[in-house]
């Protein structure tokens, strides 16, 4: 059962706790990994990702490989390398597609498609977590839920009342 704090001041701070988190995160990701973005100059959700993508690279320190698969340029990335026909074994079904690239070899989806940066930056952050790039405690402080309460929430750790009042009246 996931849990969430209930007022609205707790929730916030878990909120601002889990994105700081997320934050060290990221730069731990960008300093073993690489961001690849294959598009297609004549997309236009291609031009829209493409200013996320450059935003995730610059804000976090990825290095940013870009390949157009149709010889078109998005401006932003005049240096994009050309690749007519990418890896198959990419399974890239629509464009964009970002992936992490971790050398010399490992190379994960994170999307295909138009999305936000939070969702990439939230995606990213699960992918290094299933490629054993962060530990649990890692991951679960990037969560603005808690999977299980702390073992000291119990309600059988938290004592209301000091043992011989309990039948005492709660008043004098």
């Amino acid at each position: 059962m996931s849990r969430r704090p209930i007022s609205p001041a707790a929730a916030k701070i878990k909120d601002d706790m889990a994105h700081k988190a997320r934050e060290i995160i990221l730069r731990k990701v960008a300093r073993i990994a690489g961001l690849v973005f294959y598009y297609q100059g004549s997309c236009r959700l291609c031009h829209i990702q493409a200013r996320t993508v450059q935003l995730l690279s610059m804000e976090y320190d990825f290095e940013l490989i870009t390949i157009s698969t149709d010889g078109q340029l998005i401006p932003a990335f005049p240096n994009s390398r050309i690749e007519r026909s990418p890896p198959a074994s990419l399974n890239i079904a629509t464009y964009p597609a970002l992936f992490l690239m971790q050398p010399p070899d490992n190379i994960v989806l994170i999307r295909q498609g138009s999305t936000s940066l939070t969702a990439l930056t939230e995606r990213i952050v699960d992918v290094a977590y299933q490629q054993g790039w962060i530990n649990k405690s890692e991951y679960q402080k990037t969560r603005i839920t808690n999977e299980v309460w702390s073992d000291s929430l119990l309600p059988e750790n938290i004592n209301l009342f000091n043992k011989g009042e309990l039948n005492e009246p709660p008043y004098r």
